[in-house]
């Protein structure tokens, strides 16, 4: 039995442990200890879910007004250096209406033709890729400072194909770009990794060349750089759970990103300056590798030993929602589509041994204290919400369900007035995620507007616009679904993820299937979210009726 083993495998035997303390708490003479355990975890736990909750309400009181701020800044005026943007976009097996219509956007931007470096980063084993990337570079080449593409193989010992293995890939051609380049010039590029089916603010490149120069002198050579997220392109044309899902994803990540937070998390895109490449040795290829940008976070945190600064720029990404190609079946193709993508984001709990071997050889192993500091219980705390405390949520509610309704004579007082306060901090977290849901209505607005007039300025229309509709009775009662919707794109793919790192690290790579606006035309422009039904009016629900 291996470290490596014991490390991975770390959310499933807590999980076991936590089973083996409620039994012995549960039995008609339980033990003492085991009692207070469970009684004092419960507590834990569910003061942990309501903190999260309250974050999120208010990292989203907080995050409206500055990305309000952020368009205005726009004008402003300063004689910094340029800064030079390498931003590689990994595609694996990604269509090309989907890699066309993200490189599209970044044209508009005033800065593009003089600042942006294009990497496409493709998998060789991928059929077509070489024609897919020829076909891009000479559609873009005349409107970026550079466009090249490099083709991971498949065959290099110990890279696992992915994501995470055709950025490293991409980016090991950025530094050999600049082994000859001045350090002045190495100072001022910064690396943008972003999913293949992202439109990018300008102002998040703006602000990026901003915040650098603002803290060149302390901290710019190793920040990294996120923003959040929002799901604006496709939302009405998605099933409603999966854009609950979906929407609960991307406010998971919001809710880091409160005033005053240390380490927030990252979804799609980040940045960072090519010195803290250079000092992280660049992006893992491994198995363990797959949560991608929370992988590369925490690799960068622990290999500087906490003199990583993160910085948030307010500039959300725009996002979609996953598509299919069925008519007949699409609602349930697409909640498919949904469950492999959230199985593959579960499968980044591989990271909590990621972070457990890394602490020991520090502290452990070279006696080295320097990671001994509040970021680090932070960290540790994002890992453990994101990677442990969903399956000990499910058997701390399952015991006490159990307790209730079939030994409700055998339990003790202190365990009956627990799940009482268990039912009203759960209540009340679930009241907090409805507040924070309609504070996030008026800041998903703002993002829409503030895109859809980027896009008509630069006389692009076909990208993709969900505006929000009015609320009803419908869209109250959906709200209401989010539970359902944690049980199936949260909690199941968690199980079966940490399960399956009883025997295997490995999984299979896939990406789910993006809508195709480049060849849709207009159609989706203004889709609403979450709607529970196709009208007799929509251009999709009449193409799908002519298809059965």
């Amino acid at each position: 039995m291996s470290l490596q083993w014991l490390t991975r495998c770390v959310p499933i035997l807590s999980s076991a442990c936590l089973m083996i303390c409620v039994c012995s708490a549960g039995k008609q003479q339980p033990q003492q200890l085991a009692q207070t355990v469970v009684i004092l975890y419960c507590i834990f736990l569910h003061l942990a879910i309501l903190c999260g909750s309250i974050r999120s309400v208010w990292a989203m009181s907080y995050i409206r007004r500055q990305t309000l701020a952020v368009p205005h800044r726009r004008t402003d005026r300063n004689s910094h250096p340029e800064v030079v943007h390498a931003i590689i976009v990994p595609s694996y097996r990604e269509d090309f209406d989907t890699l066309w219509t993200s490189l599209a956007v970044l044209p508009s931007h005033p800065r593009a033709r003089a600042q942006y470096a294009i990497y496409l980063a493709m998998e060789m084993k991928e059929r077509g890729c070489r024609e897919k990337a020829q076909r891009l570079i000479e559609i873009f080449a005349p409107k970026f400072r550079e466009i090249h593409s490099a083709f991971h193989p498949a065959d290099l010992p110990g890279e696992m194909a992915g994501k995470s293995s055709n950025v490293a890939f991409a980016a090991r051609h950025i530094l050999k770009a600049y082994q000859y380049a001045c350090q002045d010039e190495i100072r001022n590029t910064i690396v943008t990794v972003m999913d293949a089916d992202i439109h990018i603010w300008q102002d998040y490149f703006s602000e990026i060349r901003r915040l650098h120069h603002l803290h060149r002198s302390s901290t710019s050579n190793r920040t990294f750089y996120s923003c959040p997220t929002v799901f604006d392109r496709n939302s009405r044309e998605t099933p409603v759970l999966v854009g609950l899902a979906d929407l609960s994803w991307a406010n998971g990540s919001i809710s880091t990103m409160y005033p005053g937070g240390s380490i927030p998390t990252v979804i799609a895109v980040y940045s960072l300056p090519l010195t803290l490449v250079t000092r992280v040795s660049g992006w893992d290829t491994g198995a363990t590798a797959i949560g991608e940008d929370i992988h590369m976070l925490l690799k960068c945190y622990l290999q500087t030993e906490g003199e990583m600064v993160y910085r948030t720029v307010y500039a959300p990404s725009s996002q979609c929602n996953v598509s299919s190609d069925s008519h007949r079946w699409w609602r349930l193709s697409v909640c498919r589509a949904r469950y492999q993508q959230a199985l593959r984001h579960q499968w980044g709990a591989l990271d909590v041994g990621f972070v457990i071997r890394h602490f020991a050889r520090s502290l452990v192993l070279r006696r080295n204290w320097r990671l001994v500091q509040w970021r680090s219980l932070v960290l540790c705390h994002w890992i453990y919400v994101a990677h442990v405390m969903v399956d000990h949520v499910f058997v701390v509610q399952g015991f006490s369900i159990w307790c209730r309704f079939f030994a409700s004579g055998a339990v003790s007082p202190a365990l009956a007035s627990t799940f009482w306060l268990m039912d009203r901090l759960l209540l009340a977290s679930f009241v907090l995620s409805v507040v924070s849901t309609l504070l996030w209505r008026p800041w998903y607005r703002l993002c829409l507007e503030v895109r859809r007039g980027d896009m008509r300025r630069a006389g692009i229309s076909n990208v993709g616009f969900a505006a929000l509709s009015k609320w009803t009775k419908d869209r109250i009662l959906i709200i209401l679904c989010k539970p359902v919707s944690a049980v199936l794109y949260t909690l199941i793919p968690h199980f079966q993820a940490v399960v399956s790192h009883l025997w295997t690290e490995r999984l299979d790579y896939r990406v789910s299937k993006k809508p195709s606006h480049k060849q849709g035309g207009g159609e989706l422009n203004f889709l609403l979210l979450l709607n529970l039904s196709w009208k007799k009016c929509d251009y999709h629900y009449q193409m799908r009726a002519l298809t059965r």
